[in-house]
């Protein structure tokens, strides 16, 4: 496997799960944020 094939699959691998951190995040802030409104 080549170092830049390497590189790129670490940085897609990086993206992914910096956006699943994120998504996951605003879901529970927003599923908290509901809860409270509705209470």
């Amino acid at each position: 496997m080549s170092f830049c094939l390497l590189l790129v699959l670490l940085q897609l691998l990086y993206q992914l799960l910096l956006h699943g951190m994120c998504f996951f995040l605003w879901r529970a802030r927003l599923k908290k944020a509901g809860g409270g409104r509705r209470t």
